[in-house]
């Protein structure tokens, strides 16, 4: 980063799951929505937070929805793409920015859902 201050270069964009947390999030059933057989509707809410002072690249989001046993059923990989508008996926998450995601998807489930749980990652 010093060398880059004397010739004028920049550092490429950070990317580290230490330095992004998922705050207030909450999955609900979509209402107003009607859904197929088999289907259900559901709208993932939540804040994207970088606590650092750099830019950091967007990471992927993991849900993953459990059963009451607490077994995994569904482990969806939500891309930036998906859970960003097409300006905001251009630039990167800014510094010490807490950026909102409102994501509805549809699922094709067997069994009740009863937990989930929402992690980052890299590839």
């Amino acid at each position: 980063m010093q060398l880059c201050g004397v010739f004028k270069c920049e550092v490429g964009v950070k990317k580290s799951v230490d330095n992004i947390a998922i705050i207030n999030h909450h999955l609900n059933p979509e209402k107003n929505t009607t859904a197929k057989a088999g289907e259900q509707v559901l709208r993932l809410q939540a804040t994207i937070v970088n606590k650092t002072d750099l830019p950091q690249e967007w990471p992927v989001l993991i849900l993953k929805l459990k059963n009451q046993q607490g077994a995994v059923m569904i482990s969806k990989n939500i891309e930036p793409k998906d859970y960003l508008t097409s300006e905001q996926v251009l630039q990167p998450l800014a510094p010490k920015a807490q950026v909102p995601i409102n994501l509805p998807f549809k699922l094709t489930i067997q069994d009740s859902l009863s937990s989930y749980e929402v992690n980052v990652f890299y590839p």
